[in-house]
């Protein structure tokens, strides 16, 4: 009897690791994208918010403000808002943009701390 069960094991293990491989196949997109998030959240600079209370906030090259909206507590909001994504990303909204929303406009990019370097977008929801 035993020489049977190590008969059906054998192949049995064989169709389950070609199954976890397709699936995994199938599903590499998303891991994927978890690496790429991953890597744009280390590129993002994100000011810490005792600094900018303390400082104002931080300016890029091109001397647009960015940062968390700390206005409660510093009096303005910076050109450059920190926002995330349903997806997870995190990434600036331009105060612009933010202020140019119509109710045709549901998506807005969000970029790198320099203000040009688009790495999401933003889906708004309706209330």
């Amino acid at each position: 009897m035993s020489k049977y069960k190590i008969l059906w094991v054998i192949p049995l293990f064989f169709i389950i690791s070609i199954c976890g491989v397709l699936y995994f196949q199938k599903n590499i997109p998303n891991e994927m994208s978890r690496f790429e998030i991953a890597y744009i959240n280390n590129h993002l600079i994100i000011p810490d918010s005792q600094e900018i209370i303390e400082k104002g906030y931080p300016k890029n090259e091109s001397g647009q403000t960015y940062g968390p909206d700390l206005s409660d507590y510093v009096g303005s909001v910076p050109d450059l808002i920190l926002a995330e994504s349903e997806d997870g990303i995190k990434g600036y909204l331009k105060k612009t943009d933010k202020d140019s929303i119509t109710s045709s406009s549901r998506t807005l990019p969000l970029y790198l701390q320099d203000g040009k370097t688009k790495i999401a977008e933003l889906t708004l929801k309706t209330k």
